[in-house]
């Protein structure tokens, strides 16, 4: 391998590592309406199978006015409903088991759980989860192994797919908590 060959093959991983870093975009504003003051990040893939099929997840947290919220979104193969009160567990690998209320009834409907174009033909829900800052600590401390949706047939389950994943989730809720700590 001549050094021609070696610098350009040295560029492609290079950018190829960089263009994989997660990088997690956060934004403070005040509501011009409300005064309330918002805090939101980007969204973040929890499940993304590519060449199998199953649930597409991804997840955003919000802050309004000091409440934490989880906005989560999720895929389903068939037709399901959460009630008000069903729990939403996230269970991490430190052992701890965290659960969160769903706050309304829902059916799941077409697009629900989509992100961007991804699954906007898929069925799926759209979930809003309040987290306490006990909450969030606990989710900033260790990474999440498995998750479970219950509904009115069962429950939804699955892990995040990749460890790259479970290791995003993670810091993703570590920076979110320093942020809104200060």
């Amino acid at each position: 391998m001549n050094t021609k060959q070696f610098i350009i093959l040295f560029t492609l991983i290079l950018a190829s590592s960089l263009s994989n870093a997660q990088s997690f975009g956060i934004a403070r504003e005040i509501d011009e309406f409300t005064g309330d003051t918002i805090v939101s990040c980007d969204w973040v893939t929890l499940n993304d199978p590519v060449w199998k099929s199953g649930p597409i997840s991804y997840f955003k947290l919000y802050q309004l006015d000091g409440q934490s919220i989880l906005h989560f979104k999720v895929t389903s193969s068939k037709v399901n409903s959460v009630d008000e009160g069903d729990s939403f567990f996230i269970k991490l690998n430190n052992g701890e088991i965290l659960e969160f209320a769903v706050n309304e009834h829902q059916i799941t409907s077409r697009g629900a759980g989509a992100h961007k174009f991804r699954g906007s033909e898929a069925l799926g829900f759209s979930l809003l989860f309040k987290v306490s800052t006990e909450q969030l600590k606990q989710l900033s401390s260790s990474n999440v192994s498995k998750l479970r949706l219950e509904t009115r047939n069962g429950y939804l389950e699955f892990e995040p797919e990749k460890q790259k994943y479970k290791k995003e989730v993670t810091d993703y809720f570590a920076f979110f908590y320093k942020f809104i700590s200060r």
